[in-house]
């Protein structure tokens, strides 16, 4: 899913980012847990209004995932 895709690119991004600073750790669960609250919303959306099956979404999340997680991974100073 199109949609599905970045919307769980962004959560996990957040997700990285946010652990690796500690001075956001106030902030840490509640930004996590909105960010994939809503990403996890719009790829339900998709579902529910019949423009995808479940397949095309859990492949989108999948990749999204996967981009989210690697932007930050691949530019950490090492």
């Amino acid at each position: 899913s199109g949609h599905t895709t970045p919307a769980i690119a962004r959560a996990t991004f957040l997700t990285m980012v946010m652990s690796f600073d500690d001075s956001a750790s106030s902030w840490r669960l509640p930004v996590c847990i909105g960010s994939y609250a809503v990403a996890l919303g719009v790829a339900a959306s998709r579902i529910l209004s019949g423009n995808h099956y479940m397949t095309d979404v859990l492949v989108g999340a999948l990749i999204g995932a996967a981009c989210g997680a690697a932007v930050p991974l691949l530019h950490l100073e090492s």
